[in-house]
């Protein structure tokens, strides 16, 4: 019943900030990650390791308790160097590479066992006003509203063995679900692969346990059921059941609004809304890349690096689209854009990742 697994879904938002934004201080720049409860169901990445957008946020989160209030991030570059243990706490240790007039610099490294895992530099700066003001436009796509990606997965995995012989004219005798949610999206004689509707079910978990919510606009595209005409996908995120941002109060309105915050927003939502694009801009952003070519639907994928520049706050509550679009793909990786725009056309930020694509028969552990 698909009202009552939406239903029985708990609201991850308070586990998603306790993990992005409660870091234990241990003294001299270094920072603990707090695990979540050993009942917690939330997702926080595969069997294998923690989701790399965990510990980019997290390495962010722990470099802004270092520098001055009056300052935020406008970009960070990052390396994933090993995969990280999701059952016990990553520690980051933040070094101060400079504190100048205007800009500050941190190094920060993610570190398990006394192993390095993740690597990033990141800069701040005091808010500035526009000297050039430019926003690449966001495309238009169906909106969010319109959009069910969890009618459409309890379709493909709830669809009885298909009669190849059919017509498509005989789909209308498909079950509810299927004619609702799948019929739509579906081109003259064209059927969801053997693969979608084998692993629709293990997808549907995923997302039950995901704290955001993801609507890709073109299913059929992004789950890899048709090739796409250009290697690029388009999703609107949030996070789930998230509140509004603090406002900004009368003694901070002034920096708020030069951060460039619109409505304004306090020193710390902006801080938090950093932490949470970095969250969101690695959920997704190599699909780009395997969406032209079918045959690589076992491929093994995994981020190299990650970065991203800031430009606009993202409102946590409200959806914001996402594009992925793979620049160049070769030689074993794949270089991979991405473009985040709040829902009024603000461009959030810009974020750059390259990926490793291997396939299946080549061992994931030579990396």
């Amino acid at each position: 019943n698909l009202q009552e697994s939406t239903a029985s879904r708990v609201s991850y938002f308070a586990s998603l900030a306790r993990l992005l934004f409660e870091l234990e201080p241990l003294g001299q720049d270094v920072f603990r990650s707090v695990l979540l409860p050993s009942d917690s169901q939330m997702w926080q990445g595969t069997k294998r390791a923690i989701f790399g957008g965990q510990v980019a946020a997290q390495c962010l989160s722990a470099a802004y308790r270092t520098v001055p209030q009056d300052r935020f991030c406008h970009s960070l570059h990052s390396y994933f160097i090993a995969a990280g243990d999701k059952t016990k706490p990553v520690e980051f240790r933040v070094r101060r590479v400079r504190d100048g007039r205007s800009y500050s610099s941190r190094s920060i490294e993610g570190v398990q066992d006394d192993r390095a895992i993740f690597t990033m530099i990141a800069s701040f700066s005091l808010p500035e006003g526009d000297v050039v003001h430019i926003n690449h436009p966001m495309p238009k796509v169906p909106p969010a509203e319109s959009l069910d990606v969890i009618g459409f997965l309890t379709a493909a995995a709830n669809l009885p063995a298909l009669d190849q012989s059919s017509s498509a004219d005989k789909r209308e005798s498909e079950p509810d679900l299927y004619r609702q949610f799948v019929l739509p999206h579906l081109r003259k004689n064209e059927e969801l692969s053997s693969e979608l509707r084998s692993n629709a079910q293990s997808q549907l978990d995923m997302y039950s346990r995901l704290s955001l919510e993801i609507q890709p606009t073109d299913p059929l595209v992004y789950y890899r059921v048709r090739p796409a005409d250009e290697p690029k996908v388009h999703m609107w995120l949030r996070a789930r059941d998230a509140p509004p941002p603090e406002p900004a109060d009368a003694s901070s309105v002034g920096t708020a609004a030069a951060s460039g915050s619109s409505p304004a927003m306090s020193p710390t939502a902006v801080r938090q809304s950093h932490v949470l694009t970095t969250y969101m801009a690695d959920m997704g952003i190599l699909r780009g890349g395997l969406v032209s070519d079918l045959s690589l639907q076992a491929a093994f994928v995994t981020s190299l690096d990650h970065s991203v520049y800031f430009h606009e706050p993202l409102l946590p509550h409200e959806f914001v689209l996402y594009e992925a679009h793979c620049l160049f793909g070769g030689r074993g990786r794949t270089t991979n854009k991405g473009n985040m725009w709040r829902r009024d056309g603000a461009l959030v930020a810009t974020v750059f990742q390259e990926g490793l694509v291997r396939l299946v028969s080549q061992p994931p552990s030579a990396i």
